[in-house]
């Protein structure tokens, strides 16, 4: 076999893994999830790459999301072929192909807008044990999602976390706008994923990093998936593509005797009630993770949810709709037992604090009661609409004037800005009786996202905090309306969180000294404080320099001075010219310590810092 995986790459010496047992190499490779640093590990010599190509197998899962903009048909098979080789099939005397042994079994293709629907019905025919597929029409964002508890979700500047925000500023399918310039601004990014993918694939010369605005795989060639490799699947992710009945009535039949994660949130376009219920008595008895986002689900629907799911679900995310769906949600919540990860979206109305009355709690053998929860997500219905305020429309066209270096051709034009957009936004009516029922009833949860609650304190809140010692990922936007008493939240501390990798504040008063403190967070990796007058370049500084972990943080409406942070590499003038209101993402680069790329408003590049 030609492998292009051995060109360009330095054959390295490495005496120590040379010498390893093919055994040991496979359990290395075991541990090592992305798919780049697997390709780092099989560049250091040449008995490491003979080993991982004679066993495709440890390649599977191939996440080829965070490369989706490079991904086309060409390179998708390229890539697949290098790592499964194929032979001439003498079936029928045909002239096809069929696979010489193992072979990847689970692939993710979210957000890999140049992939066709043909390439679709290809990769079926030629690959029919599939066991997991992903093709989300956005790229995954990681995070607490499937098995990816310990992986910290990726920011995308001007696109807040998904589902959160109805966005109707631009299409459906924003990739284009905001994902495409996130990995194309950051030249570590950009350079990795070319070399990974050029490294893999012979068709790399003639890729451009461009997408189609809307990746819709037509339903004939989801249809010819299902039949091929229904029987196989394990996990199915098809968010965001208008799937008919046809696909959910070859969903519930083909893939029933396996199926156990299936995601169709924001499918919605073409499917009623009666095809959500035939799905769910199909594959639900089953279904160990299921969402449904974008959803208004009937009581009928809930009623055949509770039904077939009862034994075995562990994680739900759905959308609230009205107070009376909202009501009926939570009688469903009650007898999922075995309910670990909650999320339910888009609230409209209701009493919230039903549903954490009715977080299940399940009987031990000894009689004691203890709840599986980990993961709980609430937020109400928001959107974000195009602004006609001159004020909101501001975009970095005064830093290109200004900065020479900014006027580059690589650089897309910026993506709409949270901050830049008429918001309407609903509120949750939860109380500090349900923070205090999380308290006593829920104190392992690892993750917890509360948006715009109504009717909290921040005592309760502080309360909660004390409680949560396993907590990683916490977010709390504040309604305007909510008033919390001085001096704010005071428990976000290592103290009361000592393993907290991902923290969200929006509006949420906080002391300057808790601030202060926040640099000692040994395992931060995301951070993201918006509308606090009391943070400035001191703690930003801060956290930046100190946290060693931390990948990413997403800041607007502060006190920073970026001129000040620290040693500008790239970038002085636009630096200044940032402005209060601006969304401004910092990346940390792998070029060199302490250094950080700034992203301005959405989609600019604004500079580089070195801390």
């Amino acid at each position: 076999m030609t492998d292009l995986l051995l060109q360009n790459t330095p054959d390295l010496p490495r005496a120590a893994l040379a010498s390893l047992a093919p055994e040991i190499i496979l359990l290395i490779a075991a541990f090592i999830p992305d798919f780049k640093d697997k390709c780092s590990l099989s560049f250091t010599c040449h008995r490491l790459r003979l080993v991982l190509h004679v066993h495709p197998h440890v390649w599977s899962p191939l996440d080829l999301s965070p490369y989706a903009h490079h991904v086309s048909n060409e390179v998708l098979f390229d890539i697949l072929r290098k790592l499964a080789p194929l032979r001439p099939s003498g079936k029928d005397g045909g002239g096809g192909t069929t696979l010489t042994g193992n072979y990847v079994d689970r692939l993710d293709l979210s957000g890999c807008k140049r992939v066709e629907s043909e390439a679709i019905e290809k990769l079926a025919k030629t690959f029919p044990l599939l066991k997991e597929i992903h093709l989300n029409v956005e790229p995954r964002e990681g995070g607490a999602d499937d098995d990816g508890d310990n992986e910290t979700r990726a920011v995308v500047p001007g696109r807040q976390r998904t589902g959160v925000y109805n966005d109707w500023r631009q299409p459906s399918s924003s990739f284009t706008s905001s994902t495409s310039s996130y990995y194309s601004m950051f030249s570590t990014t950009a350079t990795t994923s070319t070399t990974t993918i050029a490294a893999l694939s012979s068709t790399t010369r003639t890729v451009k990093p461009r997408a189609s605005p809307n990746w819709l795989i037509n339903n004939a060639s989801l249809l010819t998936l299902i039949q091929a490799c229904g029987a196989t699947l394990e996990r199915l992710s098809l968010s965001g593509h208008p799937l008919s009945n046809s696909v959910i009535e070859s969903i519930s039949k083909r893939c029933a005797p396996r199926l156990t994660h299936l995601d169709i949130s924001h499918c919605t376009r073409k499917l009623s009630d009666r095809d959500l219920q035939t799905l769910l008595s199909g594959v639900g008895p089953r279904l160990i993770s299921l969402k449904m986002l974008g959803f208004v689900l009937s009581d009928l629907t809930l009623l055949v949810l509770k039904q077939w799911c009862a034994r075995t679900l562990r994680r739900l995310h759905v959308s609230g709709g009205k107070a009376l769906s909202l009501a009926k949600l939570g009688s469903v919540f009650s007898a999922l037992v075995k309910l670990e990860d909650v999320r339910v979206n888009q609230i409209a109305m209701g009493e919230v604090d039903c549903l954490v009355t009715l977080l299940p709690i399940a009987s031990t053998t000894i009689g004691d009661c203890a709840s599986t929860l980990r993961h709980l997500d609430l937020s109400p219905k928001l959107d974000i609409f195009p602004s006609n305020n001159p004020a909101h429309t501001r975009s970095l066209h005064s830093l290109h004037s200004s900065s020479p270096h900014l006027t580059s051709t690589h650089n897309p034009p910026p993506a709409p800005s949270f901050s830049r957009g008429l918001r309407i936004e609903h509120h949750l009516h939860l109380t500090d009786a349900s923070l205090h029922r999380l308290a006593r009833d829920h104190p392992l949860l690892t993750t917890l996202r509360l948006v715009n609650p109504i009717s909290i304190t921040a005592d309760a809140v502080d309360s909660l905090l004390r409680s949560l010692p396993c907590l990683r990922r916490f977010e709390l936007r504040r309604w305007q309306e909510m008033e919390f008493r001085d001096p704010g939240v005071t428990a976000i501390t290592p103290q009361n969180l000592p393993i907290l990798k991902e923290l969200v504040l929006y509006s949420v008063p906080v002391p300057r000294e808790c601030y202060a403190a926040w640099r000692e967070f040994k395992d931060l990796e995301g951070l993201e404080v918006w509308d606090a007058r009391e943070w400035d370049e001191r703690p930003m500084r801060g956290v930046m320099k100190d946290c060693s972990k931390l990948k990413w943080c997403r800041v607007g409406r502060t006190s920073v001075a970026w001129e000040k942070i620290g040693k500008t590499v790239l970038g002085g003038e636009g630096m200044g010219l940032v402005g209060v209101d601006d969304e401004v993402v910092v990346v940390r680069t792998q070029e060199a310590k302490g250094r950080w790329r700034v992203v301005v408003g959405g989609g600019g590049l604004g500079g580089e810092v070195e801390v």
